[in-house]
């Protein structure tokens, strides 16, 4: 398990793909790791996925999540890794029921 902040190497090529509109050269994991775990949630394949659990492990990911207060996944995506985190309900519900995420969540 590593831990982003103190990572040097480059993003693995089997993310490149997630990150199209980037310089892929100009994220580094030290100033971009949460970003690049919140992109590979909310856009990864589950090999993607699963690699970034496998790299980070789930405390980390959960933390990611957490401080990002389930900003940028669907509610289908939030609710799957509060279970699979055991994220704390009234946490997500409180994230969820944000009236300024509910205008997005309703933009279809």
């Amino acid at each position: 398990m590593s831990d982003p902040n103190s990572i040097k190497k480059d993003i693995p090529e089997h993310l490149h793909d997630l990150f199209w509109e980037y310089d892929i050269s100009d994220l580094t994991w030290n100033q971009y790791g949460d970003f690049i775990i919140r992109r590979v949630l909310t856009h990864g394949n589950w090999e993607q996925i699963c690699w970034v659990r496998d790299e980070f492990g789930d405390s980390e990911v959960g933390r990611v999540i957490k401080e990002n207060e389930g900003r940028s996944l669907s509610r289908r995506q939030l609710r799957f890794w509060q279970l699979i985190l055991d994220l704390p309900a009234a946490d997500v519900e409180r994230w969820l029921g944000d009236c300024r995420r509910q205008v997005w969540d309703r933009r279809v």
